[in-house]
């Protein structure tokens, strides 16, 4: 009996991994879809924020020095540009999927990746 109720508790254990892992996974194909998305956005966003700038200035009808607006929309843009950490959250995915596969005792890798999606 003491077998029987072991083996019952790993295919439920194996059953709820299977579950979970596709469920894993369909949140990480709609991270990975968002990623691309938002990489193939990112000009318009930025040029979006410049207009933005630009006609918040033209409403104040405010001389200002054409070199220093160029040098605040530079940095505008830079702090907008989100490669790097869009390049991290790739490779987290990535790391989720290998793991996975990988199979066995996973949850604490898991986890771990988790808090850092």
């Amino acid at each position: 009996a003491f077998v029987d109720a072991l083996d019952d508790q790993r295919a439920n254990r194996q059953r709820e991994g299977d579950e979970l892992a596709l469920l894993i996974e369909q949140r990480l194909s709609s991270i990975s879809e968002i990623v691309t998305d938002l990489r193939a956005r990112m000009p318009e966003i930025v040029s979006g924020q410049r207009d933005k700038l630009r006609s918040r200035l033209a409403e104040l009808q405010a001389e200002l020095d054409a070199e220093r607006l160029e040098q605040e929309m530079a940095l505008i843009a830079q702090k907008a540009d989100v490669d790097e950490e869009l390049d991290r959250l790739d490779t987290h995915v990535k790391e989720v999927r290998r793991v996975l596969k990988k199979g066995g005792a996973v949850g604490r890798r898991l986890d771990f990746l988790m808090q850092e999606l």
